[in-house]
Order: C-alpha cells, then structure tokens, then sequence
C-alpha cells in the first residue's frame, strides 16, 4: 500500500518539494547537492525503500558531502520507523 502512495508522490515530485522538505528538516546543502539528491531519489525510490544501503552508499555517498550523506541516512531511518 505504501509503495503505491510513494511511486505516485515521487512521480510527481519536482525539485523545490526537495528543497523545502530539506530546509523544513534544517538540511543544508548546495544547489548542486539538492539536484543530485532529487535525481537519485526520482531514479532509485525502490532501492531507498527497501534500505540497499550498499547500493545506496556507492551510488549517492561519492557526490555530495559526508555530512549530508549522513544527515540523509539518518532522516531516512527516522522517516521509515515513523510511517513503515
């Protein structure tokens, strides 16, 4: 049920709703960083959801700061505890 609710949220997803859900969270990150994370997030829901953290970390984790990576993984575990 949830996975149908998420691929229809992603597929209508844009940029700024990343942007204002990370500056609601008090996420920094550049420009370039928010286009990469919105990108991934589009591309690869599915591997996010069902927590590759392998697939996750090489893929993601080399093109944006540690911080943020860090930051992402642990709003992405707060995140699923609440609603799966």
């Amino acid at each position: 049920m949830y996975e149908n609710l998420i691929r229809n949220y992603v597929e209508k997803m844009s940029i700024e709703d990343v942007k204002k859900y990370a500056s609601i969270k008090n996420i920094n990150a550049t420009n370039e960083e928010m286009q990469i994370v919105y990108e991934f997030i589009k591309k690869y829901y599915m591997k996010i959801l069902k927590e590759d953290y392998n697939f996750i970390e090489k893929n993601l984790k080399p093109k944006i700061s540690s911080n943020l990576y860090n930051r992402l993984l642990i709003l992405l575990n707060e995140e699923k505890r609440k609603y799966f």
